[in-house]
């Protein structure tokens, strides 16, 4: 599984826990119900100021660290 895959898959269950569908996190969010799907499949690099929208429509904080490999 990839980064963008394991990061989606993160996205879609914050979005079932919050109870929400694709099309209600997409219109909180401002972007579309397609990138949201593109997103949670890790089929397409998602920008910074999305996953912010994305998280603030969850009612999240971004938080990004970074660590050695």
């Amino acid at each position: 599984m990839t980064e963008l895959q394991i990061l989606g898959k993160q996205i879609k269950i914050a979005r079932v826990t919050a109870d929400l569908t694709q099309d209600e996190l997409a219109d909180k969010a401002g972007i579309s119900r397609v990138l949201i799907g593109q997103i949670e499949r890790g089929d397409t690099n998602v920008t910074v100021g999305s996953l912010v929208a994305i998280a603030g429509a969850l009612g999240m904080n971004l938080d990004i660290t970074f660590t050695k490999v």
